[in-house]
């Protein structure tokens, strides 16, 4: 019994040496290796063409210009009302509603607002912009674009943040 069991380690053992040809490859086949995992496209599937550079048109060009002049205009004209509203402001801090000077400092609250709304439509037709933009270059029409819409948006943005705030705070110490 002790022979067999040290002639049955050697009768394996051949079983151990042969050629690798007859055992199948445990590496993964190519349909099982994921694209993105061999750092190139399959054959099968072309790389996608490259999105067209196109600058925006000229009505693009025409309408982001006035925009951002309008709101250059409006926020010129929100900061030259600004100081007579902060005294009207001032005035009316700790008077009651219907004293005087509360009431005129509505009003120049209600002006200050006035100057402020070309800004917001300034805004608005540069986010429509940037919509149109965007569904073009979706359909492959136009590339490129957007980022200068968004450069030109940027100051405009927060400008009317910034105004929302100046007037947000000036209406809270009135009441």
């Amino acid at each position: 019994m002790k022979r067999l069991c040290c002639l049955l380690p050697l009768l394996l053992l051949p079983g151990c040496v042969q050629g690798s040809e007859s055992f199948p490859s445990l590496l993964p086949r190519p349909y099982e290796v994921d694209a993105a995992d061999l750092g190139k496209r399959p054959a099968s599937e072309p790389a996608p063409a490259p999105a067209p550079v196109t600058p925006l048109s000229d009505e693009q060009r025409r309408t982001l210009d006035a925009a951002v002049e309008q709101a250059r205009s409006a926020n010129a004209a929100f900061r030259a009302a600004l100081p007579d509203v902060r005294r009207g402001v001032s005035a009316a801090a700790g008077r009651s509603r219907s004293s005087e000077p509360w009431i005129y400092a509505q009003v120049l609250l209600s002006r200050l607002e006035m100057a402020r709304a070309p800004s917001v439509e300034a805004l608005a037709t540069i986010d429509q912009l940037l919509i149109d933009r965007l569904a073009q270059e979706s359909q492959g029409s136009a590339g490129a674009g957007t980022a200068e819409i968004k450069a030109a948006r940027a100051p405009v943005a927060e400008a009317v943040e910034e105004q929302s705030a100046i007037i947000a705070g000036l209406a809270g110490r009135i009441g």
